[in-house]
């Protein structure tokens, strides 16, 4: 995402939820998706449309997407906005308030908040 520096170049980048998830998988499965749960590489792909959990374990049998054991894991808000949450954070000078992100996302600001606050986590280093 290092390469988008505009609005308008992250929806080019990011125009709908399948190209955000793909970029996520990449990012977080560079040698394709395993299992969270057990670790096993053989997995299959579910063929339905819109499946929240588009992958299977064949070890476990578990169904699971990339949200699972992630900042995404328990959140509907789609992949789109929390790119687009993090593009905003990363990209504000002064940092950026709860009511204003919520009204850029199209959502609460108990949504906001929650964003913000897991996004920060991942980006906080220990100081060393």
């Amino acid at each position: 995402m290092s390469d988008v520096v505009s609005l308008s170049e992250f929806f080019k980048r990011f125009p709908d939820e399948k190209a955000a998830r793909d970029f996520i998988e990449k990012r977080f499965w560079p040698d394709g998706a395993y299992c969270p749960h057990c670790g096993n590489l053989q997995i299959s792909i579910c063929n339905w449309k819109n499946a929240a959990m588009p992958y299977r374990c064949k070890n476990c049998r578990r169904y699971f997407s990339i949200r699972i054991g992630t900042i995404f894991n328990e959140s509907r808000l789609s992949l789109q906005k929390w790119l687009l949450a993090m593009f905003i954070l990363a990209n504000s000078k002064k940092g950026v308030s709860f009511v204003y992100l919520a009204e850029q996302l199209g959502c609460t600001q108990k949504t906001a908040w929650f964003l913000v606050h897991r996004i920060r986590e991942t980006w906080e280093t220990d100081g060393k």
